[in-house]
């Protein structure tokens, strides 16, 4: 019983990684630098979200800072850094130029839908998580994003 307490104690990170899906996508395009991207992608597989859109667009744009991170209690841990953007970004261009398939998703918060133009989709990082799985974060922290609606 013993030998069971610490399993049961490091079972709650876990939670905080849980959700998330990814689909095998195709880059047809990628602009923009310095943490600012617009990607478009075009799903070959199962849809990320049951909305009808094969095609989709999603606008990488930097977190925003506040007074809070200043004492790093503001985003998530495991949210991408600017370089881990930066490098995802660079890695796509040679799959949009290569014209290679990738499995495009989200972990957590991520690839959150814009409430008002259907197929476009937000997020504040991406990063690499595994060779072919890009995972795009979104910064979930309310009244920071104007398309981040209150539940």
């Amino acid at each position: 019983m013993r030998h069971l307490i610490p399993l049961f104690f490091l079972s709650f990170p876990l939670a905080a990684y849980a959700g998330g899906d990814f689909s095998k996508a195709q880059v047809l395009s990628i602009v923009g630098s310095h943490g600012y991207y617009r990607i478009s992608v075009r799903q070959i597989e199962h849809l990320i979200y049951d909305d009808g859109c094969t095609t989709y667009n999603i606008r990488i744009t930097p977190p925003r800072k506040t007074f809070w991170d200043l004492f790093g209690l503001g985003r998530a841990d495991d949210h991408p850094t600017a370089e881990q953007t930066q490098a995802a970004a660079a890695v796509l261009k040679q799959y949009a130029a290569n014209q290679q398939p990738l499995e495009i998703g989200y972990l957590g918060g991520g690839l959150y839908p814009d409430p008002q133009q259907k197929c476009l989709y937000h997020g504040t990082g991406m990063r690499f998580d595994a060779p072919d799985y890009l995972a795009v974060r979104q910064d979930g922290r309310l009244n920071l994003y104007p398309y981040l609606t209150k539940p």
